[in-house]
């Protein structure tokens, strides 16, 4: 946790920290050799930050396990777990494509996380062009939508072609669709003191008779 009496900015620009405490207990898990075929998913915790804590890692792996009595069997270590059996997402992550040679472009996947407000949409190609504009076009295509496509065992093209589904074949269509908010209000000092009673619930714990 962040301080208690943390603005709104300090939780949300810190919000994929509990992604961390997740791929820890996955990396040194021991199910992996029992289930080979199992994947599991990281989703809405960005990817640029996961290289270090791969090498944080294998670090330890390297400097304590004589100890900690860690074991990975036929020389593997827990990066190996990670690039092997773990998908990871994000929506705009400038550092996660820089970094891509420290992971698995097959299990590297973007998302769009519509409607939060998080999400980039409707102008995410937009916010992709730029950040991958230095890689392989077949790594773009793997992280765009072969890999969710793989991974979760859907054929989209299957019930509509290939062509048909391209940002520019799809804005076409949709010429009808209004992508312009017309509810709500700009936000004000209401949203900040509705967090702050928000905050303030989450840290009263329950009592037990």
């Amino acid at each position: 946790m962040t301080s208690t009496d943390a603005p709104a900015s300090v939780p949300i620009s810190v919000s994929t920290v509990s992604s961390i405490f997740t791929f820890a207990d996955v990396v040194w898990a021991d199910f992996w050799w029992r289930f080979p075929e199992l994947k599991l998913s990281l989703t809405e915790g960005d990817v640029g930050w996961i290289p270090y804590f791969i090498q944080k890692a294998e670090g330890t792996y390297k400097r304590h396990s004589g100890w900690t009595g860690a074991k990975f069997p036929e020389g593997n270590g827990p990066g190996d777990v990670f690039r092997e059996h773990i998908l990871c997402c994000f929506m705009v992550d400038v550092v996660a494509v820089e970094l891509l040679h420290h992971l698995n472009p097959d299990n590297v996947c973007w998302e769009s996380d519509y409607p939060h407000s998080e999400s980039p949409w409707p102008n995410a190609p937009e916010e992709l062009e730029p950040i991958f504009a230095k890689t392989d076009d077949v790594v773009v295509k793997k992280i765009t939508y072969e890999n969710a496509l793989r991974h979760f065992q859907f054929d989209p093209f299957a019930h509509r072609p290939k062509e048909q589904c391209t940002v520019a074949a799809l804005r076409a269509e949709a010429t009808d669709v209004d992508t312009v908010t017309h509810v709500g209000r700009l936000a004000d000092e209401r949203d900040a003191e509705y967090f702050k009673n928000l905050t303030s619930r989450r840290l009263v714990q329950p009592t037990t008779a």
